[in-house]
């Protein structure tokens, strides 16, 4: 099971409005990854974060875009997008090692982007020995 806290703050330098959401893996306790929007008035900007300063990805791959409007405009748009995010299945793909550890990828399910991986995951394309749901 996991859950996704999320919370509301300024970052250091007052630049923005910033609100993001943790996917956790609860099972295990992890943070599988996190995804903010900061909010600039009439613009905000939304990704997946890259760093604990809550800088995001600039990248499409990782969800990221800009819009502009109105506060209501930009409120709809970024909770449908936070919507669209933590309704993401989530998956746990496990491949057992000869030293007895098990090297584990979280991703979602739906496009097998990686979120995180523990020892080293085959880079072959071994298929997992098991895939585990950790959201449905």
């Amino acid at each position: 099971m996991s859950r996704a806290p999320n919370n509301v703050s300024r970052p250091e330098d007052d630049s923005s409005l910033l609100v993001w959401v943790t996917l956790l893996d609860e099972e295990r306790p992890l943070i599988l990854g996190e995804w903010a929007v900061h909010f600039y008035g009439t613009h905000v900007r939304a990704g997946k974060v890259s760093d604990q300063l809550f800088n995001l990805h600039e990248s499409h791959k990782h969800g990221f875009f800009r819009a502009s409007g109105t506060a209501d405009e930009l409120a709809l748009r970024c909770a449908d997008w936070f919507e669209r995010l933590l309704s993401r299945p989530l998956v746990r793909a496990e491949w057992p090692t000869t030293a007895g550890a098990v090297a584990t990828r979280w991703e979602f399910a739906d496009t097998g982007e990686a979120l995180l991986n523990s020892f080293d995951v085959p880079a072959d394309g071994t298929p997992p020995a098991r895939r585990v749901p950790v959201r449905p």
